[in-house]
């Protein structure tokens, strides 16, 4: 087993591990941040179309930031997660 790199003195430095699809952080003391995504499935959710509630089937899945409060502020994280699940929402269809 290989020692884990040495931390950045600009911050955290993220990797991304497809084999468990998680987001990890190196700092010095170890992950501070681990982001989770689940499977994608495709769920009924109601939104709003041409000003009428509607029943729609579309891709979810759940997301979920598990963080080191010793390395970041949870207000900062918690706008993070805000920021990137706005942006797969608003991800454009194929």
């Amino acid at each position: 087993m290989s020692a884990p790199p040495p931390p950045s003195a600009a911050g955290p430095e993220p990797r991304l591990s497809p084999a468990v699809r998680k987001l990890v952080g190196e700092s010095g003391i170890g992950p501070s941040a681990i982001l989770g995504i689940g499977k994608m499935e495709k769920r009924a959710v109601v939104r709003e179309v041409g000003g009428a509630d509607a029943i729609l089937v579309r891709p979810m899945c759940y997301v979920s930031l598990t963080i080191d409060h010793r390395v970041i502020d949870g207000a900062q994280a918690n706008a993070w997660l805000a920021r990137f699940v706005e942006v797969l929402e608003k991800w454009p269809a194929p």
